[in-house]
């Protein structure tokens, strides 16, 4: 199994308050990052870009139990529903 993979199964197990807190720790990440290359101090690029792919993969993680959420919302209303 691929460390990608196995980070992916971590995200997952994590709630969407945390994980919404991991995306803003991300983004704050990248900007300082830029400022940091804007002065000189870092010179590796690729750590924004990876950054970057983590903020998306938590974003899809985030919408995906989105999604999942209303759909079990839906099911809950129709079962009271019919009752």
């Amino acid at each position: 199994m691929k460390i990608q993979e196995q980070q992916l199964k971590k995200l997952r197990l994590l709630d969407l308050k945390e994980l919404s807190s991991m995306v803003l720790n991300k983004k704050n990440e990248i900007i300082n990052l830029k400022r940091q290359i804007r002065f000189g101090k870092v010179k590796n690029t690729s750590k924004i870009q990876q950054n970057k792919k983590d903020v998306a993969r938590i974003l899809t993680i985030i919408s995906e139990k989105a999604e999942k959420q209303v759909q079990q919302n839906i099911e809950n209303n129709q079962k009271n529903n019919d009752k």
